[in-house]
């Protein structure tokens, strides 16, 4: 887990200033860019403000501001969230990335646009790993089609 922080940190001050396209990205590392870069030397914390664009695997996602707990290993990114991930997109006001089980949980009036489907609700929680999505206080529109 510290070696992939440790990855986060050096790809974060090394390619906050460089365009990088998802297809470049190694499974392990994070590219993070924005306007304005905070690191906290000691914590490892860092915070990122203005046009975040976080790249992680094939998850891009789009906010405010984001935040890194080195210690918890959780990215957070708030303000007007755009997430587009492996078949889904999706908008919120705020999400949370927990990198070491591959969890993403987005709240406040949600929306997930997959396939032919739109998902709304309070709170949605995508596991990477699995590929399964719940959903609470939900709303769900989906085109049912006969065999």
């Amino acid at each position: 887990m510290k070696k992939n922080a440790i990855l986060l940190i050096i790809s974060i001050i090394f390619l906050v200033v460089w365009q990088v396209n998802a297809d470049q990205i190694q499974e392990s590392q994070a590219i993070i860019e924005g306007d304005e870069l905070n690191i906290d030397t000691q914590s490892g914390d860092v915070e990122v403000i203005g046009n975040v664009l976080a790249l992680y695997r094939d998850v891009k996602i789009e906010g405010h501001k984001l935040t890194y707990n080195e210690k918890v290993g959780i990215i957070r990114v708030e303000g007007q969230v755009k997430l587009s991930a492996q078949n889904l997109k999706g908008t919120a006001q705020k999400l949370e990335f927990d990198l070491e089980n591959e969890l993403l949980t987005m709240t406040g009036d949600v929306e997930i646009l997959r396939d032919d489907q739109i998902i709304r609700g309070a709170i949605v929680t995508y596991d990477l790993k699995t590929e399964v999505l719940r959903v609470k206080k939900a709303k769900l529109k989906i085109n049912l089609t006969g065999k």
